[in-house]
């Protein structure tokens, strides 16, 4: 069940970057890009980052992208291997390629949103942190490298790049000053492996190794200075989960959930569904469970599962559940487990109907996917070639909470740049 769930989320997630885009007649000018200083609230969030966790991967999916004060910055697939920042301005309602110079053409390394490789965002200390895998067909260069650049994408510096017998196993979070994953480390003597929870120093790129373990957990969340992993183990009765936390600052180690039901986590809290008693578990990383009684009718022979890789909106809980190829989104009131169906979709580019998208929350509103089809866009070949490929082309808006709590399709679209790379 929780491989099938990686697999519709991870597929959502990589056609939803493959490519998002809008129907804007007059795209914005490069002049919209963020400026290289922080937002207003930039100090503080500085002085917080040392100490509190970011997830930016839970393995192969999300979070989309990184959430700052002022907009949200994302990566864009352009090509085989070709990547793009591109960064929606909150307060004017663009989207725009990480660049200020009207004149460039956003398709190779002169710009400064063009990012070959890249798969991952995350925050640093008032700077974007970028995580780049496999940036070449050349076996010497399949090393990951990570960069930090400034908020209107200059100064862009290689912070490290990992040993090639060093592999990133599922989810990575960050606190601003190091960078946490599981991690598959090979001997090169002997050619076995080793699990190893480790850190790396985002100043100088040393790596220390925190714990070693016999199987490979997943890191799937994190709160305050802890990190939350998850382990399953296969019973004749069933698969029982269990999660524990590891605190960075000295390597604390705490088991605080088993659950016989798929569970997922998110902000910091466990969740799981018993489908015989419609019953939310609700589980804090102290120990203590909430049982939150569901007050929604789920059809029978759904498979039930979170949204995946999508932040859910403040005080809820989504859940998707997904019949012969189509999910119906629920939100749960977190603190009582009242519960809706959201019934805003939008056509997917097989025909089938999805939930719209949440990509991130600035205050009351919601930025989201809200209409995609298929469409023709100059695409960047592995040996630099440019040609023509159909992919998907979504498209974005802001939705006042409000309206989404009242499956009022209330969109607001905004002005996307991307458009450039899409034949008209």
């Amino acid at each position: 069940m929780r491989q099938m769930a990686f697999i519709i989320a991870s597929a959502m997630l990589c056609a939803l970057l493959a490519l998002t885009g809008c129907q804007a007649a007059d795209a914005p000018s490069a002049s919209s890009a963020p400026s290289a200083a922080p937002p207003a609230s930039g100090p503080a969030e500085q002085e917080a980052a040392p100490v509190e966790l970011t997830l930016f991967s839970k393995g192969g999916i999300g979070p989309p992208g990184v959430t700052t004060e002022n907009g949200f910055y994302e990566l864009a697939v352009t090509g085989t291997l070709a990547r793009n920042i591109l960064y929606t301005d909150f307060a004017t309602g663009t989207r725009v390629f990480l660049c200020n110079r009207p004149e460039c053409t956003h398709r190779d390394a002169s710009c400064t949103s063009y990012v070959p490789g890249a798969t991952y965002l995350f925050p640093m200390d008032g700077k974007i942190g970028i995580l780049q895998e496999e940036h070449s067909a050349s076996a010497d260069d399949r090393r990951a490298h990570v960069y930090s650049v400034n908020y209107d994408g200059s100064g862009r510096t290689e912070l490290f790049a990992l040993d090639p017998l060093v592999s990133i196993q599922g989810g990575m979070a960050t606190d601003g000053a190091y960078f946490y994953f599981i991690a598959a480390i090979q001997n090169e003597e002997t050619a076995s492996y080793s699990n190893e929870l480790v850190r790396i120093d985002l100043a100088d790129g040393s790596m220390t190794s925190m714990k070693t373990y016999d199987q490979a957990p997943l890191l799937v969340d994190v709160i305050g200075d802890r990190l939350i992993l998850e382990t399953a183990e296969e019973t004749p009765e069933a698969v029982v989960y269990q999660f524990f936390t590891v605190r960075v600052t000295d390597g604390e180690e705490t088991t605080f959930f088993e659950s016989p039901y798929e569970p997922f986590s998110l902000n910091g809290t466990v969740y799981a569904v018993d489908p015989q008693t419609d019953v939310l578990y609700a589980a804090q990383v102290d120990g203590t469970v909430k049982e939150l009684p569901l007050t929604i009718d789920l059809p029978e022979d759904v498979y039930i599962t979170s949204a995946g890789d999508e932040p859910s909106p403040q005080g809820y809980v989504m859940l998707t559940a997904y019949k012969n190829g189509e999910g119906q989104r629920y939100l749960i009131d977190a603190e009582t487990g009242e519960g809706m169906l959201s019934t805003l979709t939008y056509e997917w580019y097989d025909g089938t109907l999805n939930p719209i998208y949440l990509l991130t929350q600035t205050g009351e509103r919601l930025l989201v996917i809200y209409q995609s089809g298929l469409a023709n866009m100059e695409y960047i070949e592995e040996d630099g070639r440019q040609s023509v490929r159909e992919t998907i082309k979504s498209d974005y808006a802001f939705l006042a909470m409000e309206d989404y709590l009242s499956n009022t399709p209330n969109y607001t679209p905004i002005e996307d740049m991307l458009s450039a790379v899409f034949e008209a």
